[in-house]
């Protein structure tokens, strides 16, 4: 799962992407992009969250999203 960060003037939203399966040693580069793209160019503009939750979304995003494997695994099969 990516982020992306929306800043509205008084109001930052940081909202998660769809689920995407990503292969064993398999890069997330471009599937982050488009999410990163976004918090870049609408992240930044609430004051004072939104910075922070584009830096996040950035950070968060470069470093390969997050990791939901065993979220989905216990939803699927019960574990």
């Amino acid at each position: 799962v990516f982020q992306c960060a929306f800043g509205l003037i008084y109001m930052s939203l940081l909202l998660p992407s769809a689920v995407y399966e990503i292969p064993p040693r398999g890069g997330t580069l471009l599937r982050s992009l488009p999410f990163t793209w976004i918090s870049c160019v609408m992240g930044w503009w609430a004051i004072p969250t939104g910075p922070i939750f584009t830096i996040s979304a950035i950070v968060g995003n470069t470093r390969g999203g997050v990791d939901v494997t065993q979220d989905v695994r216990r939803v699927l099969f019960g574990q």
